[in-house]
C-alpha cells in the first residue's frame, strides 16, 4: 500500500517555485544537492553525502528539524517493516535510530513547505533492489531519464512497478509492466533527491547507460589543426543513427559542433575540435561535454596552450667541403613535444649548396632535435624550419660553405734528443747507475698549425738500461726507442 497524501492548493504556487530551485549533481561533477518538501508526506532519497555526514536517523532528524521535519521512516528489507524516528514535540529524537543507506529512500513528514539539504555527492554506488517492496533512490540518473528507461534498462521481468509521489498534485504516479512485456501507466522523469517505491524481482549492481568521451584529458595548442575527440555510446546505433549533443565551456578557445550522429550499426564517432589562434600567452582549461537524454554525460578536459614557436640554432654556420666532422643544425620548440612527437619540415634555398633531411621529429616530451648539414658546393644557403601540419611557421638559418685549407711541409730529418736520467747534473760527468725495467709510451709531437697525432708502432718491455743513445725519428717514419744518451 502506498501512503495517502494531500496538499492544500494555497501551497501550490510556492511549491512550484521550490521545485524550480532544486538543484542536483550530474555524475562526476561536484554540486550541492537539495530537494523540495511540502507539508505532510514526502519521499526523499538518500545520497552518499547524507550517509557520510549524518550516518544515522537521529542526527539527520536533528539536521532537518529547522526545515519543519517531524519524523522520518525507513523500510527494513530483512523484516519488511518500517522503522521510525520522530521528534514527537520534543527537541530530542526518539524511536529507532536506524542507519542511513545510500540509494535507499525515506518517508519524510513535515509541517512546512521548504527545501532539504542533501549534501555534496560526487559519485553514486551501483543500485541494488531487493525482491519485493523497495524504498529506493539514485542521485546519478542521467538528465531526462524516464521511469520507462529505467525499467527497460534493468529488464521488464525484474520490475513490476515504479511509483513517485507528485508534490504538486498530491497523488502517486505509477509506471507498471503488464504481462511482463509492456510498460503501461504515467511515465515520469527520475531525478536526484527524490525517492521511489519500486516493486522488484531483485536487481543487483545497476548503473545507468553512459556515454564515453575520449581521451578524458588532452593538451592542445591554439591554432592546432586536425584535432578530434571520440564519443562512444553503450550499444550499436539503431536505424537513423544516434544523435549525441556536444558542448564547449569556452567556444572561443575550443569550438565543437552542436551535435554529432553515430551512424547506424556503429558505437562511436569522431568529434572534431576547432582551436582558434587567439594570440593568448597563458594556458587555459576548456571542458567538452557529450550528452544525450537517458545516458550519463561524459567530459573531456582540454589544456589549451599558447601556440608554440620553432627556431633553429645557431643562426649562422660555416662548414667546408669533404670535412670529417659535418655541421649540424638544432631544431628548438618553445614547448615540449606532445605524445607521438612533433614533426618539423626542413627546406634549403637555393639548392645545390647544402643538403639536410626533409624533416626531423622532436620526440615526445623533448624540446629539440638535431639534423646533419652536408656541404656539396661553395656558397651560402638558407635553411628554413616549419610545421605546417601544426599551423606553425618557422625560422631560418644561414649556412656558408667555404673551401678547406691545407698546409705543405718540407721533408723532416731525424735528430738526437738528449734525455737526462737521474739527478740533474751541474756539469758534464760520468754516471753509472742501474734502473728497473722501463716501458715505452706514446710521445705527442706538434708539427705546424694542424697535427692529427702519431701512434706508437709497438710497445716493448726493456730490461735494465746502461748509457747508450736513443734514436727518435721525426718525419715520415717513426720507430721505437732503442737507446738512451747520457751527457758526459
Amino acid at each position: 500500500m502506498l501512503p495517502r497524501y494531500g496538499i492544500k492548493i494555497g501551497y501550490l504556487g510556492l511549491l512550484v517555485a521550490l521545485l524550480l530551485m532544486v538543484c542536483f549533481t550530474a555524475p562526476g561533477i561536484s554540486s550541492e544537492l537539495t530537494t523540495a518538501i511540502a507539508p505532510g508526506l514526502n519521499v526523499i532519497g538518500i545520497p552518499s553525502a547524507l550517509v557520510a555526514g549524518q550516518q544515522r536517523a537521529f542526527p539527520l532528524l536533528a539536521l532537518w528539524q529547522s526545515a519543519g521535519v517531524t519524523a522520518i521512516e525507513s523500510h527494513d528489507p530483512a523484516s519488511g517493516k518500517l522503522r521510525r524516528a520522530e521528534l514527537d514535540g520534543s527537541p530530542t529524537p526518539s524511536g529507532a535510530d536506524f542507519p542511513l543507506v545510500e540509494n535507499s529512500a525515506l518517508y519524510v513528514y513535515s509541517t512546512k513547505l521548504n527545501t532539504l539539504p542533501l549534501g555534496n555527492s560526487q559519485s553514486c554506488a551501483a543500485l541494488n533492489l531487493s525482491s519485493g517492496f523497495n524504498l529506493a533512490s539514485y542521485a546519478c540518473f542521467p538528465s531526462g531519464y524516464l521511469a520507462s528507461n529505467f525499467i527497460n534498462s534493468v529488464g521488464l521481468t525484474n520490475i513490476s512497478s515504479l511509483s513517485r509521489l507528485d508534490l504538486q498534485s498530491g497523488r502517486w504516479q505509477t509506471v507498471a509492466v503488464s504481462a511482463g512485456t509492456t510498460i503501461v501507466g504515467e511515465d515520469f522523469p527520475l531525478v536526484a533527491g527524490e525517492g521511489y517505491v519500486i516493486q522488484s524481482a531483485g536487481v543487483s549492481g545497476w548503473n545507468p547507460p553512459a556515454l564515453a568521451l575520449t581521451p578524458a584529458s588532452l593538451t592542445v595548442w591554439q591554432g592546432q589543426p586536425d584535432v578530434a575527440l571520440t564519443v562512444a555510446i553503450p550499444a550499436s546505433a539503431p536505424v537513423g543513427g544516434t544523435v549525441v549533443n556536444v558542448d564547449s565551456s569556452n567556444p572561443g578557445l575550443a569550438a565543437v559542433a552542436a551535435s554529432v550522429t553515430v551512424p547506424q550499426g556503429n558505437t562511436s564517432i569522431r568529434v572534431p575540435l576547432t582551436l582558434p589562434d587567439t594570440g593568448g600567452i597563458t594556458t587555459q582549461s576548456v571542458t567538452i561535454t557529450a550528452s544525450r537524454a537517458g545516458m550519463t554525460s561524459a567530459h573531456t578536459v582540454l589544456s589549451v596552450r599558447p601556440k608554440p614557436t620553432v627556431n633553429l640554432s645557431p643562426l649562422t654556420t660555416e662548414t667546408g667541403l669533404n670535412v670529417t666532422i659535418p655541421a649540424t643544425v638544432t631544431v628548438n620548440l618553445s614547448d615540449a613535444a606532445p605524445t607521438g612527437g612533433f614533426p618539423v619540415t626542413l627546406s634549403v634555398t637555393p639548392g645545390g649548396i647544402v643538403t639536410v633531411p626533409s624533416s626531423v621529429t622532436v620526440q615526445a616530451g623533448a624540446n629539440s632535435a638535431q639534423a646533419t648539414i652536408t656541404a656539396v658546393a661553395l656558397g651560402s644557403a638558407t635553411i628554413s624550419a616549419t610545421s605546417p601540419g601544426r599551423g606553425i611557421s618557422g625560422t631560418q638559418q644561414v649556412v656558408t660553405v667555404k673551401s678547406t685549407q691545407s698546409a705543405t711541409y718540407n721533408s723532416l730529418t731525424s735528430t738526437q734528443i738528449g734525455v737526462q736520467v737521474g739527478p740533474v747534473a751541474t756539469a758534464a760527468t760520468s754516471v753509472s747507475a742501474t734502473y728497473t725495467p722501463v716501458y715505452s709510451s706514446e710521445v705527442g709531437i706538434q708539427v705546424g698549425p694542424v697535427f692529427t697525432g702519431q701512434s706508437p708502432i709497438q710497445t716493448a718491455n726493456y730490461g735494465p738500461l746502461t748509457s747508450s743513445p736513443v734514436g727518435v725519428q721525426v718525419g715520415d717514419t717513426y720507430t721505437a726507442p732503442t737507446s738512451i744518451p747520457f751527457c758526459k
